[in-house]
């Protein structure tokens, strides 16, 4: 899937706040205050890497020219995927492109 969602993080295997980048940090929904690690973060691309299908990429800007961020599939306890336009901010609703019909 390459489309936006919520991640929802193990407690245990969660990412550390203050180790995500800036632009992360700004799309994380919760955080244990206690120990700093993220319980969910939004972001408005994850998919699965052919070359390695136990990582999920994700890009919270959505551009190809951003740096993106890897999870190991084992911290990630589930995926909230959006389909419709009604999304959570900071995330956008990109319109998929047509496709193409042989004819």
């Amino acid at each position: 899937m390459n489309r936006p969602c919520r991640i929802h993080f193990h407690e245990d295997a969660a990412p550390l706040y203050g180790q995500l980048p800036k632009r992360y940090q700004q799309n994380v929904e919760v955080i244990d205050g206690s120990s700093g690690v993220v319980s969910t973060l939004l972001t408005q691309n994850a998919f699965p890497i052919d070359f390695a299908p136990m990582i999920i990429r994700t890009r919270v800007g959505g551009t190809k020219e951003e740096d993106p961020v890897d999870f190991p599939l084992a911290s990630i306890l589930f995926i909230e995927w959006f389909y419709g336009e009604t999304l959570p901010a900071p995330l956008r609703y990109v319109a998929p492109k047509p496709r193409r019909t042989d004819t």
